[in-house]
């Protein structure tokens, strides 16, 4: 409901959003490319449509990231989907198991495993199990998608499948004629498609890493809760035989009712009759032969303040108005119809947040994006749309008070945080509501006002649900046991400066561990975007970081990537370098933009230049003695040699080259307004 800027720091990305199609497409072709090679040096199969694949299966899921794998993405793969996706002959895929377990290996030996999932061996062993299903997987017509049931179909036929008219030609001629089309086949395959994540589909968005306190004082706090001291009292009342409940009903009778008040402390018969419906949702009170009675089987939850909370927080969706409105008959809001859906988006969008969201803001967002999707904001007279909005604010009360008595959630009374102001700021371009809202809402967000936030265990609930959905949602100091190589690859993707200092502060306070180790990971790396990330981290997050990157300057491995980041920071000018240094940073950016965005986005700024200062870019990279020799090989291969072979497509012109001029560090172009 609110978008949450990371700030990270990043090398090459393993996790894109759906609709970043180029960025993930360059990423994907780096990674594919150095694959193939890395596999031919160890006699390991690497098809590069394979790879691809596997990588495309991880993108398109619920959180693209392609360096994550569990035995689960591991089956999900190999049984589901390339037997709906690839559209080739079962014999030319037969080597996908194998293909995936290169990968696999390949991502652990350049570092770039996410240690969030599961170990090597562990993955490897879910191929092998999954090997022997895969055949059977593949021959499964059932398990087509309709595409490639199409496209199989076509090829058959000797119909080519890139020309998407013909294709559609042919599915009208194959329908006309009967060429062996199963129609009962394709509605099957219609119907299972629409169950299924669809390529392109948006995905939830990850969440920032959270910190969070150890389980002594998450049970401390479940324990001291108002609702949860409310259901003990409610289980005391109740003693071992219960309490008897009307039989029209199945309710308490008022006496009863009125008896619960004052046992629990309620502030009413509704609040009172809510807990009963609560309790029965979270199975820790049921009806049995006319009598409210605890449930036998949950006295061990009732002893675990943590999983007593996680059960009345997860049935709280089932209540639906219920617990917005203890009252039934009280009439009820656009926000109930919905309920089950929109309580997740509320919860979400305060996960994380590094300060507490103004309620109106909140409540602004939810009138117009959910309560909009049941009832026609626009055209309501106004008498009733305040009618309608008076509902709803007194819903969102409702749930505010019970959230706050079940401890999910704190309320206080101040200033608002700028960054919710930010898009309300200005001409407003980017505000989500109208322009009349977002004049109102932003002056009244101006003055101080109700904020709301998370409490830890609510956070603590909700990070265990995201992660079982797979998305994801980093804790801060998870990773503290992790190589050095894995921990930097998820802090330089992930982490936002303040959490990322938190876990490299974490990484090295373990015995045996100093900076040096995470100097070494940068040294080792093959990727350069991925040393200038590690460098750019330990500046921003490691007091004295200036006088390390001098030190690094004299460093064989680490100078180019120094250098960069020498200049970048301001510490150093281009002045200040050598003539050797200078050519140094002209062939670290290169290569670093060859990693990042392409080959092509090289060749197409040597391209603007006049074809004697091209050559020059070009000499100074291959002749700059910089130490990634793999790259150097991509770059003549990638570059070079195209821009040879198409050298009569460089125009002349005029601009005057500088070393900068390729400078294709991640700040420069977020300084250009490029992606970071």
């Amino acid at each position: 409901m609110v978008a949450k800027a990371t700030g990270v720091t990043t090398g090459v990305r393993t996790c894109f959003e759906i609709d970043e199609r180029d960025e993930y497409h360059v990423a994907r072709n780096l990674l594919v490319r150095r694959c193939v090679v890395w596999a031919r040096e160890r006699s390991l199969p690497a098809d590069p449509e394979l790879l691809r694949s596997a990588l495309d299966s991880r993108h398109y899921s619920s959180d693209g990231r392609l360096t994550y794998w569990t035995p689960a993405h591991v089956r999900h793969h190999l049984l589901e989907w390339i037997p709906r996706y690839l559209d080739a002959e079962p014999e030319e895929l037969a080597a996908a198991p194998e293909v995936l377990r290169s990968l696999l290996r390949f991502i652990a030996d350049y570092g770039l495993r996410d240690p969030r999932g599961a170990a090597l061996p562990d993955n490897e062993a879910a191929i092998d199990a999954a090997a022997r299903e895969y055949p059977a997987a593949l021959a499964d017509v059932e398990r087509y998608g309709v595409g490639k049931y199409w496209s199989l179909l076509a090829r058959r036929h000797g119909v080519s499948v890139d020309d998407a008219e013909r294709l559609a030609a042919f599915q009208r001629r194959a329908r006309r004629e009967r060429l062996g089309v199963d129609e009962a086949l394709l509605a099957r395959l219609t119907a299972a498609q629409a169950g299924h994540w669809q390529p392109g589909e948006e995905r939830a968005p990850a969440q920032l890493p959270v910190a969070l306190p150890d389980d002594h004082r998450l049970a401390d706090a479940a324990a001291t809760g108002t609702t949860v001291a409310r259901v003990h009292g409610l289980i005391r009342w109740l003693g071992d035989t219960g309490r008897p409940v009307d039989p029209a009903t199945g309710g308490l009778t008022g006496h009863r009712s009125r008896e619960l008040v004052a046992a629990i402390g309620a502030g009413s018969r509704a609040e009172a009759d809510l807990l009963v419906a609560w309790a029965k949702r979270a199975r820790l009170v049921r009806r049995y032969r006319g009598r409210l009675v605890p449930v036998a089987r949950a006295r061990r939850v009732l002893a675990d303040p943590i999983a007593l909370w996680r059960r009345l927080f997860e049935a709280i969706p089932a209540l639906g108005g219920r617990f917005l409105r203890p009252d039934p008959a009280a009439p009820p809001s656009a926000l109930e119809p919905g309920f089950d859906e929109v309580l997740p988006d509320i919860l979400s969008s305060l996960y994380s947040l590094p300060s507490p969201m103004p309620v109106k803001r909140l409540e602004e967002t939810v009138w117009w994006h959910c309560c909009g999707a049941v009832v026609d904001i626009e055209s309501m007279p106004p008498q009733v749309r305040r009618r309608q909005r008076g509902l709803l604010e007194r819903d969102l009360t409702g749930l505010w008070d019970r959230l706050t008595d079940l401890g999910a959630v704190r309320r206080d009374f101040g200033v608002t945080d700028p960054v919710f102001l930010a898009d309300l700021s200005g001409d407003g371009i980017d505000s989500p509501f109208d322009p009349d809202t977002t004049a109102d809402l932003a002056a009244e967000l101006r003055q101080p006002t109700e904020l709301v936030r998370l409490t830890d265990l609510a956070t603590f609930v909700l990070r265990d649900r995201m992660l079982a959905e797979g998305r994801e949602a980093g804790l801060v100091g998870e990773l503290a046991a992790s190589e050095a190589t894995e921990m930097l690859g998820v802090v330089t993707q992930h982490y936002p400066p303040a959490a990322a200092a938190s876990e490299v502060d974490a990484w090295l306070s373990e015995p045996g561990r100093d900076l040096e180790a995470l100097l070494d990971v940068a040294r080792a790396t093959p990727l350069r975007s991925r040393a200038a990330a590690i460098l750019e981290l330990l500046y921003d997050v490691q007091p004295g970081s200036a006088k390390l990157l001098r030190r690094v300057r004299s460093d064989p491995a680490l100078a180019p990537a120094a250098l960069v980041c020498l200049v970048e920071t301001g510490i150093l000018d281009l002045i200040d370098l050598t003539d050797d240094e200078r050519q140094l940073l002209t062939a670290e950016s290169s290569l670093r933009l060859m990693e990042l965005d392409g080959p092509g986005e090289i060749i197409a700024g040597l391209e603007e230049l006049p074809r004697h200062d091209a050559r020059r870019v070009l000499h100074r990279v291959l002749t700059s003695g910089h130490p990634d020799r793999q790259g150097l090989a991509e770059f003549r291969r990638l570059v070079v040699s195209r821009m040879r072979r198409d050298r009569g497509a460089m125009p002349p012109g005029t601009p005057t080259w500088t070393p900068e001029r390729l400078g294709a560090t991640r700040r420069a172009r977020i300084r250009r307004g490029g992606h970071g």
